[in-house]
């Protein structure tokens, strides 16, 4: 997945998830500002006021900036684990798009918190009353609500089995053949499924890794061919979706083979880092379909 991709994935990730969130927050800040007319429990003092709004912001202020320093460090750290396994890009580039958006979130609340806390210190003498307990309890929910969005980043950041959760539901996106542009012609006219080994889950998550191990090979030795250096050592350190996709530059590989192909190595690369998976017998006849589709490649 591209930068640009990655962005555009991000932020319609972003406006889709956070939807319920964000009316969630206005139902809790309507609802705050509603008692605090209705029935206030809580008064405050001159000194009061002003220390507890001021402090407000430089607290939020200084757990945000630790956060996102921890952020920094955690990405650095799932960055390195990509680059010793290259089969993980998939799986963290959507564990990191889903941190992002929490964060933007995140970022967007400690703003208006900010924003709110230093603007009920300049309406603390405001002669509208109504203008005084709205901006001041908004200002206090944000923060309460901002509070709790940070620890739940923290505690979700640190969840362990985000890899394998995160991998089952690629697999799952992934895992229908009818998301994949074949033709009844080019699918094996043998069905895994009338194998009688094909219920065998050893079996069938054995065959699928033979098969992809064979397509693999093909399309390094096809980029093999055009190319100059002829460095096999190198070519193998090669991530296979940047294989194809130099193969599609070069007019090697066309539509709807090469999409199939890359769906085909992000199910491949979900499927080794889930926990008791299994492909299923109509992802072989995939496969198998892919495999015929490059043997016709001259």
């Amino acid at each position: 997945m591209g930068n640009d991709n990655k962005l555009e994935f991000t932020f319609r990730f972003f406006c889709s998830h956070t939807y319920p969130l964000l009316l969630m927050i206005l139902a809790v800040t309507a609802i705050w500002i509603i008692a605090a007319f209705q029935s206030p429990f809580i008064f405050l003092n001159e000194n009061q006021y002003l220390y507890i709004f001021s402090t407000q912001a430089q607290v939020l202020g200084a757990v945000y900036g630790l956060s996102l320093t921890g952020y920094v460090f955690l990405r650095n750290n799932q960055d390195r684990l990509i680059e010793k396994d290259d089969s993980l890009y998939e799986v963290i580039t959507k564990i990191q798009i889903k941190d992002y958006a929490l964060l933007l979130l995140i970022t967007i609340m400690s703003v208006l918190t900010v924003f709110t806390d230093v603007l009920s210190l300049m309406t603390y003498n405001h002669l509208n009353n109504g203008i005084r307990i709205s901006v001041k309890n908004t200002a206090s929910v944000f923060f309460v609500i901002t509070m709790l969005l940070i620890s739940y980043f923290i505690l979700r950041a640190l969840r362990s089995g985000q890899v394998a959760k995160v991998s089952k539901e690629i697999v799952k996106d992934l895992g229908d053949r009818n998301e994949y542009e074949i033709s009844v012609t080019s699918v094996p006219k043998k069905s895994v499924d009338q194998d009688i080994e094909s219920n065998n889950e050893f079996y069938l998550y054995g065959k699928f890794m033979r098969i992809f191990v064979e397509i693999e090979e093909k399309l390094r030795n096809k980029y093999n061919s055009i190319i100059d250096d002829t460095s096999s050592r190198r070519i193998k350190s090669l991530p296979l979706t940047l294989i194809v996709n130099e193969l599609i530059k070069v007019g090697l590989l066309k539509e709807p083979l090469a999409t199939n192909l890359r769906r085909i190595i992000q199910y491949r690369n979900a499927l080794v880092h889930t926990n008791n998976e299994t492909p299923s017998a109509a992802m072989l006849d995939v496969l198998e379909s892919l495999k015929e589709s490059l043997d016709l490649i001259q």
